[in-house]
């Protein structure tokens, strides 16, 4: 069986809803992420989100409509796959 998960880290302006916004489109695509991680650092606010069962499709989807934020600054998308022994 091969897993997928897809890593995002966003940059964005430390607005007070940036993060819930950005967790909204996960939650829009019935997709519970299974690791949040929200910081500020030199003014900026950094999201990383890791979320498993995703397409590749879907999670460029996400990081589109992510890029689309108003406030924020930039995505990075990272997929991985992996294939478990049977």
């Amino acid at each position: 069986m091969t897993r997928h998960q897809a890593s995002y880290q966003a940059t964005a302006e430390p607005d007070p809803g940036m993060l819930i916004r950005i967790l909204n489109l996960f939650a829009l695509r019935d997709h519970v992420p299974s690791r949040v991680r929200s910081r500020v650092l030199a003014g900026q606010l950094q999201v990383d989100v890791d979320v498993a069962g995703l397409a590749d499709l879907e999670a460029e989807q996400i990081a589109q409509r992510m890029r689309s934020l108003v406030g924020v600054r930039g995505v990075r998308l990272e997929q991985m796959r992996w294939r478990e022994a049977a």
